[in-house]
């Protein structure tokens, strides 16, 4: 439902683009039962869509059915949501992509058959993540 202050915005938005239309006026048009429950981005863009349109006379036409009610429903041009699902023991070992499926500009890579031996990897990760040694008290009084 359109608010007093989503239709004032409304009002002053339209004087911009129609200087012969009133906020009076157009606040009247706006607070119409036939205008007033529709949800302000609608109202928004329709209005916007009569007083863009040299045929239309007054912000009375907002009151009819016509092709600026229509503009509000148009779907957006955003991409949809990618769709993602869980990675299966057999896809691809290069894209990920499903065996059955189409592999961007390459041919199916099965994965590795034998299990890789990650301990090398994992002791030298440990090791850069292990905090140096404290040096010895003894050892700085000597060198002073």
């Amino acid at each position: 439902m359109l608010t007093r202050d989503e239709a004032m915005r409304c009002a002053h938005a339209a004087v911009a683009l129609r200087p012969d239309w009133t906020i009076p006026q157009l606040m009247a048009v706006l607070g119409d039962t036939r205008v007033k429950p529709r949800p302000f981005p609608h109202v928004a863009i329709a209005l916007a869509y009569i007083a863009g349109d040299e045929d239309t006379k007054s912000p009375g036409r907002l009151f009819a059915a016509g092709p600026w009610w229509d503009a509000c429903r148009t779907r957006s041009a955003e991409p949809s949501t990618p769709v993602f699902r869980p990675l299966a023991a057999d896809d691809c070992h290069e894209c990920g992509g499903s065996k059955l499926g189409s592999h961007a500009g390459h041919s199916y890579t099965p994965p590795p058959t034998k299990p890789v031996d990650a301990s090398q990897h994992v002791a030298v990760i440990r090791a850069q993540l292990t905090p140096p040694a404290a040096p010895d008290a003894d050892t700085t009084e000597e060198s002073a």
